[in-house]
């Protein structure tokens, strides 16, 4: 039984830079309908529209099982939600959230 992959559907918005409001706008649905597919919520005819708004195939936005890497059962969802949402940033854009971190990760070390 395929079960619907809300990361999926969030990974492809941000693919094309498109703010859950930008993305509302192109359905022509409101931003809570976004959000509540982007949670796992909604109808499959919604994934749909919103699949050819972002111009992908909509079974990319369903799947057979979850998987989740080796190793990374521990996390919570939301911090499996934003390595998937990292994973699709530049190189450019990789380089400078490590560089903020890192200067972050410091900053706390000193208030230690």
């Amino acid at each position: 039984m395929q079960e619907r992959n809300p990361l999926a559907i969030k990974q492809a918005r941000h693919r094309r830079g498109l703010t859950q409001r930008e993305l509302a706008r192109l359905v022509g649905c409101t931003r809570n309908t976004i959000i509540a597919l982007e949670q796992g919520n909604g109808s499959d005819k919604m994934v749909t529209l919103v699949a050819m708004a972002l111009k992908e195939d909509p079974a990319k936005f369903y799947s057979e099982k979850p998987s989740i890497p080796h190793g990374l059962q521990q996390l919570t969802p939301r911090q499996r939600e934003f390595l998937a949402v990292v994973q699709d940033l530049s190189e450019r854009d990789t380089g400078e959230l490590l560089a903020y971190v890192k200067g972050f990760a410091e900053a706390a070390k000193k208030r230690l």
